[in-house]
């Protein structure tokens, strides 16, 4: 895991922040710049991807993850990328409202289904 990390912290369209409070880590964000190529379904654009965004449990509601997301904000300024992407577990209730909060908008949803071929035979 460590060495997977390391190379993920090594790609320069990967960045990490950290959020502090009283020089006490209660968040990060990792998100990455990617650039997507067109292809006969879409046009090719670029976006901001927020792989993880999180703020310790009992330091919520502080506006720490704004804070974060105001970075994130930055970079797609500094960019001059207009599109910024997240996705969340199903579920996560806190994600989806902060999402909101933040103005995201859904654009697809992902389902799957899990076989299960040895009850068939």
């Amino acid at each position: 895991m460590t060495n997977a990390f390391k190379a993920i912290m090594a790609n320069e369209q990967n960045m990490f922040f950290v959020v502090k409070d009283n020089k006490e880590s209660v968040g990060y964000v990792w998100a990455e710049v990617r650039n997507y190529k067109e292809n006969a379904f879409r046009k090719g654009y670029q976006a901001v991807f927020v792989h993880q965004i999180c703020v310790n449990q009992t330091d919520r509601k502080n506006g720490y993850g704004s804070k974060l997301m105001e970075r994130v904000y930055q970079i797609a300024e500094n960019n001059n990328i207009d599109i910024i992407e997240l996705d969340y577990w199903i579920g996560n209730d806190v994600m989806e409202r902060f999402c909101t909060k933040h103005a995201f908008k859904k654009h697809r949803e992902f389902v799957f289904k899990r076989m299960d071929w040895s009850a068939s035979k």
